[in-house]
């Protein structure tokens, strides 16, 4: 039997291992009103400001050894810089956010950090139960159960979409790190430097497959297709586009499945393919009516006309 003073001591301990320092709770509340200030000046396009709250944040996250939170403002400012078409410094900032994650222990304590749970849809396969669908994610079934509406929870179907909420540290990290990757990519891409973007966009589909991410997976498809298409591989472009357009269709992605029509459709028209080009741009722009994206069935109708 144990007694009261060892339940105590590993109560104490307990209470000795949470416990956060003054100072501690004190740079994590002024790392967080850093933040506030830089998003609120992103938002008033002042993004330079921005850059030094940044940089004062990761300062105090670094004090605090948050590694986490101190890689998610790495990225945020390769994003800033990205939008500022200073490519080469985004690729910069966005390695060292990455470097910064793989750094990290396994085992390392995720308490508090801004990297955020993240959901995805998960289709049933055959013969799957929520409880093999819950052992793989490493959730209970009540934590699916919670996050979508079933009729008979016993019964799903093939094909039917199921919302997993993730919120394991291995996973969020993976899904963190084939985030930047998509984005180092896209900045390569836009660099001119396909090589360098076929590689990077890879990596991130490995990651992407692998916590079985199907919006991220479709998304970074049609990436590539996007440089396929620049570099005038129009064969391997349209492989790339059918693959995302069919994920996008399983997901009821409108604007998506509208985007990847209108690439398509481009492509086509570049192999004088008009007829099927021209089925592509329906589509597109029946989807873009219906969601009444007007900027977007701009760009469509843009596209139409020069084929």
């Amino acid at each position: 039997m144990v007694s009261k003073y060892t339940f105590i001591f590993f109560v104490l301990v307990g209470f000795a291992i949470n416990a956060q320092t003054p100072d501690t709770l004190m740079f994590r509340a002024e790392a967080d009103s850093l933040m506030n200030k830089a998003k609120s000046l992103r938002y008033n396009q002042e993004k330079f400001q921005a850059i030094q709250a940044y940089e004062k944040a990761i300062n105090l996250y670094n004090e605090i050894s948050d590694p986490e939170s101190e890689a998610y403002i790495l990225r945020e400012i390769g994003s800033i810089f990205s939008s500022l078409s200073n490519y080469a410094t985004a690729i910069e900032y966005y390695k060292k956010s990455i470097k910064k994650i793989k750094k990290i222990s396994g085992d390392k304590p995720f308490e508090r950090s801004l990297l955020k749970p993240y959901k995805l849809l998960h289709f049933v396969n055959k013969d799957e139960s929520l409880w093999k669908i819950a052992k793989k994610y490493g959730i209970s079934v009540q934590e699916i159960i919670s996050s979508n509406f079933f009729e008979d929870p016993d019964n799903i179907d093939i094909g039917d979409k199921v919302n997993i909420h993730i919120i394991d540290k291995y996973s969020l990290r993976k899904f963190f790190l084939g985030d930047c990757y998509n984005r180092i990519g896209f900045n390569y891409k836009e660099s001119l430097d396909f090589n360098n973007a076929i590689i990077y966009f890879d990596s991130s589909l490995v990651i992407r497959k692998e916590l079985n991410d199907n919006t991220g997976y479709g998304m970074v498809l049609n990436n590539i297709g996007t440089v396929y298409h620049y570099t005038a591989n129009y064969e391997k472009a349209i492989g790339y586009y059918n693959r995302s357009l069919h994920i996008r269709s399983k997901l009821g992605d409108l604007s998506g499945s509208a985007k990847i029509h209108t690439n398509i459709g481009s492509v086509l028209g570049k192999l004088a393919n008009y007829e099927s080009a021209l089925s592509h741009f329906k589509k597109a722009l029946l989807i873009r009516e219906k969601l009444n994206k007007n900027d977007e069935l701009g760009f469509t109708l843009l596209h139409t006309g020069i084929i």
